[in-house]
C-alpha cells in the first residue's frame, strides 16, 4: 500500500466517522436518553398504583385513539405502496406518539356503577323490545 493509498484510506475512514457516524450516534444516543426520561416520568406518575394502573391508562388511551390510529395505519399502507419511505416513517412516529402520550386515570373515574347499570338496563330494554 503506497502513501497515496494510505492517505486515501485514512481520509475515507475519517470522513465516515466525522459525518455519517457522528449524526447517527447523536440521534441514537438521544433516543436512549429520551426513552429513559419517558420511563422516569411515567414511573413518577404511576408510583402509587404501579404498572397495573399504567397498563389500564395505556389501554384506555388506545381505545380512545383507535379511530385516529386506524386512519394513520391506512395512510401507512398507501405510503408504503407508493414507495414513500419518509412518509411511512413519519406516520409511524405519529402512531407511536398517539400510543405513548397519555395521562393517568382520574380517581373514581372507574367507579361509576350507577351509570353503568342504567346503561345496561337501557340496552336490555332496547334488545328485548326488538
Amino acid at each position: 500500500m503506497g502513501d497515496a493509498d494510505t492517505f486515501e484510506f485514512v481520509q475515507n475512514i475519517s470522513s465516515v466517522i466525522s459525518n455519517e457516524f457522528a449524526y447517527n450516534y447523536l440521534y441514537c444516543h438521544l433516543s436512549g436518553v429520551d426513552g429513559y426520561q419517558y420511563y422516569i416520568q411515567q414511573y413518577d406518575l404511576y408510583e402509587e398504583g404501579g404498572w397495573l394502573d399504567w397498563f389500564q391508562a395505556f389501554l384506555q388511551n388506545l381505545v380512545g385513539n383507535i379511530l385516529t390510529i386506524n386512519n394513520l395505519y391506512s395512510r401507512v399502507l398507501v405510503a408504503n405502496d407508493e414507495g414513500d419511505t419518509q412518509m411511512v416513517l413519519y406516520i409511524c412516529g405519529r402512531i407511536f406518539y398517539f400510543a405513548a402520550k397519555f395521562d393517568p386515570l382520574e380517581e373514581g373515574s372507574l367507579d361509576a356503577s350507577a351509570g353503568l347499570s342504567t346503561v345496561l338496563q337501557l340496552l336490555g330494554a332496547v334488545f328485548l323490545a326488538q
